[in-house]
């Protein structure tokens, strides 16, 4: 390597600092400011954007319902029972003691508006880990500025499922990344140790994703070193191994075109990193020692926290069956494929020849320095541009298959100070680090594609901003001259600019927040316990409404598939610890027959069933499986939207919270409500939104009538109203016969209550 050790040690910077490249370093008490500058930006930053995740994670729920499985799952952990052997769960045991801390020990309530607003602080916490990597690495506070916006935006997918591990998994990977200055700078085998503790939780919450975290950390020891052990033998054996990941983490679908095609389009994003950082290692006092320090801390706390999960009555055979077993398997029982093809294959080839390229340009780089240079920029500001555009506009599959391929350019450094003589392209160990970090992180999206994507793209995210910088420090260089002339004026036009820019995202994010707050006020509160500021659309309030008020009055119920917020919103427990969103894929017919004994020592069952076929359900849910034929086997008793609701022979649960069609009446079940007066009911389809019948006058006529419990009719004219402050049962006729008909051809017929301002009061659905 040019220049010997010392010239390669140059590269590890010994202070990363939150200031601009081009800043002097000027005296303590500047550098302070110029951080707590940079602090402030971001923390300004955030402070529009927390707006816009409180509306969006208040204002969403997903049917498939991960968040009631975690959530189940926490709470019956937290009564004291197995991890694994008897509560069922796909995810480590730190995601748990973590939830014990919090939930438990720490006496915090456990519910979806709890849930909501820890998944909001982790939300912005990794767009502030983010933030601060990028202003450390790349030295500039706009870098910092476009980083936390564009990775706060980029995590929108946590909205999908609060309160999942994987949120906590990628608080841990941001965590990493942003102690990987300091692992480089200091050569301290005891922050290597720290990060050997954050990768121990990152095993320990998502096996997969410990893995990919490990293989990271020793490729990069074994290339940021000149030791013979490190670099002869562990350095290949880890790029071998880096290599064959895609495929053993993919075997079990190797007939799949679009698996093969992933497994081969990431082993081309590995082989393009290899050419990349092999033949240009760059020197540090990296040994086996330091390797063993990480490996130790791995082993130790890893060893701990799996050593919690036994104190707390887990067996052996539980332990490695939760952890790792059923791992295994997963592969070949669910699947969501990605969005792969031979785009993508493509995509990663012209990577490689890229990096063939700018390598060839670089062996004669007194004639080449230059123009790979222009190369190497002119591809970052590609890369960038790419990335950001798929990201804003939250389109993760493509970002993948796009921009993967090209995280090498991230490990690559430009010096636009010297641009025609310095040589180029030398690896900056910091940022090869965290493509060597975000590269196996690209597999999470096998064997599910949902939410997954976003987080394996979301350190591309970050490493196309550092790219964006170097593109432009190289590109528009800053004239020395002048700016040695007046350093002042200088500063305060990039102050400008930073500003300028960072006023800019504010007002994007401001945009988004404002937009999710109108939709937000537009849709209805759910009013169900722990439910607290929750809004949903009109259909999904009176649906969930109705199944919670009406599985309260059972003794145990279950669903298919799993939707398991209803424990909480009927105010129920679990009538067993197996509980999962797809258990009829993953239970195991022993397990299913247990379930099966929980529920007969109950007099009061009920069953509900997600009626139309899941998206995620290749095939129908036989009666094949022993729970599933149980469950079909209750009564039927109505049906509410995509939800049929059964119970156990000789119970009928009482009306509740829906309207109900008999003979030409429609009778209308209303809970309590406030001491408001209801001025009058409208009868609606809800999908499509349209009005079949209401109280209000038309053509000065009412088409229906209101009548209490006696039958007597309810005046609605000024000064009378509906009295709703206790439960009421109201019958409502109309004057046309055909509204039965209209009723019963209708995609989703609600009843509505309003108050004398127009304002919705409650939804009834009608059970049909």
């Amino acid at each position: 390597m040019p220049g010997g050790r010392d010239a390669a040690l140059a590269q590890f910077p010994r202070e990363p600092i939150l200031e601009s490249a081009s800043a002097d370093r000027g005296t303590g008490p500047s550098r302070r400011l110029r951080r707590l500058a940079v602090l402030g930006l971001i923390a300004a930053l955030l402070a529009c954007a927390a707006p816009f995740a409180y509306y969006r994670l208040f204002s969403s729920f997903e049917w498939y319902d991960d968040e009631g499985y975690v959530m189940v799952s926490i709470a019956s952990f937290d009564r004291g029972l197995a991890l694994y052997d008897e509560v069922f769960t796909q995810y480590g045991p730190f995601f748990y003691l973590v939830s014990w801390l919090a939930f438990d020990v720490g006496g915090v309530t456990l519910d979806h508006a709890t849930v909501r607003i820890l998944v909001e602080g982790l939300w912005l916490a990794c767009a502030f880990l983010s933030a601060v990597y990028v202003a450390a690495v790349g030295r500039s506070a706009a870098l910092s500025a476009i980083a936390c916006a564009l990775v706060f935006v980029h995590l929108g997918a946590l909205v999908n499922e609060p309160g999942h591990p994987q949120a906590l998994a990628v608080l841990l990977v941001c965590v990493a990344v942003a102690l990987s200055p300091l692992v480089l700078s200091r050569h301290s085998a005891a922050w290597l140790g720290v990060l050997g503790l954050v990768g121990a939780a990152l095993a320990t919450t998502k096996v997969n994703l410990g893995v990919f975290f490990f293989l990271s950390v020793v490729l990069a020891l074994s290339t940021f070193t000149r030791e013979r052990v490190l670099a002869r033998v562990v350095r290949p054996l880890a790029w071998l191994a880096a290599l064959l990941l895609p495929f053993a983490v993919m075997r079990t679908h190797p007939a799949q075109e679009w698996v093969q095609t992933y497994a081969i389009f990431a082993a081309c994003t590995v082989a393009t990193m290899a050419l990349v950082l092999w033949p240009r290692p760059a020197c540090a006092p990296f040994s086996t020692r330091h390797l063993a320090v990480f490996s130790v801390a791995f082993a130790v706390a890893t060893a701990s926290i799996l050593g919690f999960a036994l104190l707390r009555g887990t067996s052996w055979s539980g332990l490695f069956h939760g952890v790792i077993g059923q791992h295994l398997r997963f592969g070949s029982l669910f699947m969501v494929p990605a969005e792969f093809g031979h785009a993508s294959l493509s995509l990663s080839l012209g990577s490689l020849a890229l990096c063939a390229t700018v390598s060839l340009l670089e062996r004669d780089r007194a004639r080449f320095a230059r123009t790979s240079g222009w190369v190497l920029a002119c591809s970052k500001l590609a890369f960038a541009a790419l990335v950001f555009g798929l990201s804003a506009t939250a389109r993760s599959g493509p970002l993948l298959a796009w921009a993967g391929p090209f995280l090498w350019l991230t490990a690559l450094g430009l010096r636009p100070a010297k641009r025609e003589s310095a040589p180029l392209g030398e690896v900056e160990p910091v940022r090869a680090l965290l493509a060597l970090i975000a590269l196996p992180q690209t597999l999470q999206a096998y064997p599910v594609a949902g939410s997954q994507m976003s987080w394996a793209t979301l350190l591309v995210v970050v490493a196309a901003t550092l790219c964006l910088g170097d593109a432009v420090a190289f590109l528009v260089p800053r004239g020395g001259e002048s700016r040695a002339k007046s350093p002042r004026r200088a500063l305060l036009w990039r102050g400008a600019a930073t500003v300028a820019l960072a006023a800019g995202l504010a007002v994007w994010i401001g945009v988004k927040a404002a937009r999710a707050r109108e939709f937000y006020r537009g849709i209805l509160p759910l009013r169900l316990p722990g439910t607290q500021a929750m809004r949903l659309a009109e259909h999904e309030v009176a649906m969930y409404g109705w199944l919670a008020r009406v599985l309260a009055s059972a003794d145990a119920f279950y669903t298919l598939p799993g939707f398991n917020s209803l424990y909480f919103w009927a105010q129920k427990d679990p009538p067993s610890a197996l509980n999962a969103t797809v258990w009829h894929q993953l239970f195991s017919p022993e397990q299913q027959r247990s379930v099966i004994a929980s529920l007969e020592r109950h007099q009061r069952v009920a069953f509900v069933e997600y009626v139309d076929d899941p998206p995620f359900v290749e095939e129908p849910i036989g009666d094949d499986l022993p729970l599933a034929k149980y469950l079909r086997g209750l009564k039927p008793i109505g049906r509410v939207g995509r939800y049929e609701l059964r119970v156990s022979e000789g119970w009928l649960p009482e009306p509740v919270f829906c309207a109900l069609l008999r003979d030409d009446d429609v009778l209308l079940f209303a809970p309590a409500l406030s001491q408001r007066e209801g001025a009058g009911v409208r009868i609606l389809d809800l999908a499509p939104r349209r009005r079949i019948a209401s109280t209000a006058p038309i053509g000065g006529e009412r088409q229906v009538e209101v009548f209490d419990e006696q039958g007597r009719p309810i005046a609605l004219d000024p000064g009378g109203g509906i009295d709703v402050s206790r439960p009421r049962r109201l019958v409502v006729r109309s004057r046309d016969p055909r509204m039965r008909d209209v009723i019963l051809e209708a995609g989703f017929p609600a009843v509505r209550l309003f108050d004398a301002r127009g304002r919705s009061m409650v939804t009834l659905p009608f059970v049909r």
